[in-house]
């Protein structure tokens, strides 16, 4: 049974982070092993935590409860007062992330907007490699715009020389299928 969110419409799962669970080896204090389950520690810099009830004396586990945060790492640095030696500013994320940021909204552009977003997701599609781009093939159906995405930047990959494989053409088979016609067309340009 699927529990979904009654204000959203969406299945519970679609909310879980999936990075919330980050494994860390690190040293602390030998205090810390007379730590009960329970007790709650703050680690410096990282935030606060408490002992797991998996912890024994031989491998402690500690479970972060708030982060701190760290207000040095949101300032902007400060802008030179000598405007000559300007420089462009560089975006630091990769081209796969600029790619899948316009996923959530594609299908809700208007022509005009899709238009000038399939150029950009394209160009940024020169710098895609093929391992970053299959885990977007399992994207889920009711995420059309992350899926058309994929279909753009695979369809450049494999314009550049990219080999079919039995993921791709799983992929292209099972798009040829939706119902969204924006998704089945962009599939049907590189089928």
């Amino acid at each position: 049974m699927k529990h979904r969110d009654s204000h959203t419409d969406k299945d519970f799962m679609d909310f879980i982070n999936p990075n919330s669970l980050k494994i860390i080896n690190a040293f602390v204090e030998p205090s810390l092993l007379e730590a009960k389950v329970g007790d709650q520690f703050q680690f410096q810099r990282l935030g606060y935590f408490n002992v797991d009830e998996d912890a024994t004396a031989q491998k402690l586990v500690f479970n972060k409860t708030v982060g701190l945060r760290d207000s040095w790492a949101k300032q902007a640095p400060k802008p030179a007062q000598n405007n000559e030696h300007k420089q462009p500013q560089q975006n630091t994320r990769s081209a796969i992330e600029q790619i899948k940021s316009f996923g959530k909204k594609y299908d809700r552009m208007n022509a005009e907007q899709q238009a000038k977003a399939k150029a950009e997701i394209q160009e940024l599609a020169k710098k895609v490699h093929y391992d970053e781009l299959e885990p977007l093939f399992g994207t889920a159906v009711k995420k059309v715009g992350t899926r058309i995405i994929t279909m753009i930047t695979l369809g450049v990959l494999l314009k550049d020389g990219l080999e079919k494989n039995d993921a791709i053409n799983a992929f292209i088979a099972k798009a040829l299928e939706d119902k969204n016609e924006l998704l089945v067309s962009e599939t049907k340009g590189i089928a």
